[in-house]
């Protein structure tokens, strides 16, 4: 099967595009049989979200006949910061903050958190209205930066970011952990254990 744009342009660039999958042509045969299409709908407004353009919003897959398999919805956010460290230089991240999908009627979403550097410290995966579907995975890293700015790193002169330390799995927001992970680290500073995330423990020491 082949993919084709059937929009004006390319995929990105254009507020609506929709992709068309084909099948064939047959043995003996020039015609191609239309098997299903994807509609995307993109960010375009650059006055109220300037830096979210480009950005893919919704994702509509259908079958042969039309009827709509599969629906997907992302939302974003955008956030400001400093640079650790006390420069005063603005950071400006924009964050997918969660995703919904349909599928034959029923809908189940994720939502995301992230730390001061951007790193995703959370996955949400909340299932439907039953009970028992849900899945929270936690992540925390070692963000080691000139400064010493307490509670993200050490007091040292190197650049060790966006590091995973740990990774757990829980049920629920506030369940039990029921899986965790922990990496280490060659040659960080001891004074560094000290700024650790909460959960996880600490990295090898030099």
């Amino acid at each position: 099967a082949t993919a084709t744009l059937t929009a004006v342009g390319p995929l990105v660039g254009h507020e609506n595009v929709r992709v068309t999958q084909y099948l064939g042509p047959a043995f003996g045969s020039q015609t191609e049989t239309q098997v299903a299409w994807v509609d995307y709908t993109f960010e375009t407004d650059a006055v109220h979200n300037p830096f979210h353009i480009g950005r893919e919003l919704t994702r509509i897959a259908y079958s042969p006949t039309g009827v709509e398999m599969r629906h997907s919805a992302s939302f974003y956010l955008t956030v400001a910061g400093t640079v650790p460290g006390g420069s005063s230089t603005a950071i400006w991240m924009t964050l997918l903050a969660s995703q919904t999908e349909t599928v034959d009627g029923v809908t189940t979403g994720t939502v995301y958190g992230y730390d001061l550097f951007g790193n995703q410290t959370l996955i949400y995966q909340y299932g439907t209205t039953a009970s028992g579907d849900d899945q929270v995975e936690r992540r925390g890293y070692i963000n080691d930066t000139p400064g010493g700015v307490a509670g993200f790193d050490g007091p040292d002169t190197r650049w060790f970011v966006g590091k995973v330390i740990s990774d757990t799995v829980a049920a629920a927001l506030a369940g039990p952990v029921l899986a965790e992970r922990r990496y280490f680290y060659d040659a960080l500073p001891v004074a560094l254990q000290n700024n650790c995330p909460p959960v996880g423990g600490c990295p090898l020491g030099a």
